[in-house]
């Protein structure tokens, strides 16, 4: 069984980064006259720190797209799943492989996902989810007939995700 990705935040992600990108062209390039000679500290402040967390939510999507899988194919015969990802090779999952998978939200602005957060025994962890994929319920539904032990529901963040995911 194959499962796609969610396109609507995969293609939604792509269309918001091609139009920053293109603001960011057009700010380069035409390069207002910006003075700070006379410019109040407060404005200065805040200027920075809306850029800040403009390129916070700017890199999360880029990370986003790039490591969270975008499909799923379930071989229930050899007891594996392969997720796919848009940049890397796909990753085959062996059902021995996983140590334990729980329930997630993924909370965007405009709605919630449900989901699953897979734990591998070497400490790798992998999101399927309503967030990036069609449908995560085949893959709660393998994991359960290969018996892998269900650790309850986890309070998840993108952030501590990522952090966990290049400290490993």
């Amino acid at each position: 069984m194959t499962i796609g990705f969610n396109k609507y935040q995969f293609y939604g992600k792509i269309i918001i980064l091609t139009i920053v990108l293109f603001f960011i062209g057009l700010f380069a390039y035409y390069r207002p006259p910006v003075k700070f000679n006379n410019a109040p500290i407060g404005g200065i402040i805040f200027m920075i720190a809306v850029w800040t967390l403009f390129m916070f939510v700017f890199i999360l999507m880029i990370l986003q797209l790039i490591f969270l899988p975008k499909g799923v194919d379930i071989d229930l015969q050899n007891k594996e799943l392969t997720l796919k990802f848009l940049l890397a090779k796909p990753l085959i999952i062996l059902s021995d492989d996983v140590k334990e998978f729980c329930t997630i939200a993924v909370n965007t602005k405009s709605s919630t996902y449900e989901g699953l957060l897979v734990r591998m025994k070497n400490g790798k962890e992998y999101i399927l989810a309503e967030f990036n994929l069609e449908d995560f319920k085949p893959v709660k539904a393998f994991l359960e007939e290969t018996n892998v032990a269900f650790a309850g529901h986890y309070k998840f963040s993108f952030v501590s995700y990522f952090f966990k995911y290049f400290t490993h």
